[in-house]
């Protein structure tokens, strides 16, 4: 494939010079305050304050007043600034009076729900529609359609409906998921290429695929621009499917929880990683997804090509489903 000469991507943030690492250390993405890529962006904290020079509770600005509550079912009021409250407990505003206001008082009915002093529980959360995912690999990467080309060279062969990736490729979606979600597809490993779906994010070992020396397809984990880990997979580390180069693999993302992981199928055999939780890169957005052609752990010497097929899969999901699709 053909030399990539420089890149300083916000994927990654790693820069290459004719197909080499330049120096820069995992400092340089924590320090970092470019926004996503995609269109996201870092959010303050926000807060809501008392009105000035009064309290949180229903107390107009500059009023020192207080909430009285009419005995026997005497009328809940707020009495502003220099007035004081008669007609409380057992007085006027018994058997069902209204307290009065003080000297210079004015009595007022209480804020409209969604006021500063609203104490109603907040609308509960939206929770998305599952919808199918269907990625077909039918246009070109391009930021105009769902996915494009974050770094390298990748493509969709329209004809084959696959995606096809090389060393140093990522293919990024352009759109987040919804929710909680999974999706599925065959791959095959054609060449030295170590393949990785991976979410947004960085600083982190994800489960990935490669081929060894002979050519037999080898679980492990690695991150863009480190280096190749037997381990990410719990047992199955380091476990050698022999016998073919396209396996069935499917990613699963709990978004609520932040739990990413990857199932590997072929034939009757089926092997979980486990489960990542280690994202603290300040810019990660778990609802994107990219699919990665490393440019690290080359051990096969064969060409150099990674296939993915029509994606199909489903989001806007609880992560208690993601979770039970996860373990069929």
């Amino acid at each position: 494939m053909s030399s990539k000469s420089l890149w300083i991507g916000p994927a990654f943030g790693i820069t290459l010079v004719s197909g080499v690492l330049a120096a820069c250390s995992g400092d340089v993405f924590k320090s970092g305050s470019t926004p996503l890529d995609h269109g996201g962006s870092e959010a303050g904290d926000t807060g809501s304050e008392a009105p000035q020079g009064g309290k949180a509770n229903n107390t107009p600005q500059g009023g020192s007043g207080s909430t009285v509550d009419a005995a026997e079912g005497g009328a809940h009021e707020v009495v502003p600034g220099g007035g004081t409250a008669q007609g409380g407990a057992n007085g006027g505003g018994s058997n069902g009076g209204v307290a009065s206001a003080g000297s210079g008082g004015v009595v007022v009915d209480p804020p409209e729900p969604g006021a500063g002093g609203d104490t109603s529980p907040p609308e509960p959360p939206i929770v998305p529609t599952p919808t199918p995912i269907l990625e077909d690999w039918s246009k070109p990467l391009d930021k105009a359609t769902d996915w494009y080309t974050a770094f390298g060279d990748p493509k969709v062969d329209t004809a084959k409906h696959q995606l096809v990736l090389s060393y140093d490729d990522v293919a990024e979606r352009t759109q987040p998921y919804a929710g909680s979600y999974y999706a599925e597809s065959d791959v095959t490993i054609g060449g030295k290429t170590v393949f990785t779906p991976y979410p947004y994010c960085f600083e982190v070992l994800l489960p990935s695929l490669r081929r060894n020396v002979s050519g037999d397809i080898e679980l492990g984990a690695t991150q863009y621009a480190g280096s190749w880990h037997n381990s990410g997979w719990g047992a199955a580390s380091g476990t050698v499917i022999a016998g073919t180069t396209q396996l069935h693999v499917a990613y699963y993302m709990q978004t609520t929880a932040k739990k990413f992981a990857v199932k590997v199928s072929h034939g009757d055999k089926v092997y979980r990683s486990e489960w990542v939780t280690d994202f603290h890169w300040k810019n990660t957005d778990l609802s994107i997804m990219r699919y990665v052609g490393e440019n690290n752990s080359s051990v096969y010497a064969g060409s150099d090509a990674i296939y993915v097929d029509q994606v199909s899969g489903w989001q806007g999901l609880s992560d208690a489903d993601v979770a039970a699709a996860f373990e069929k």
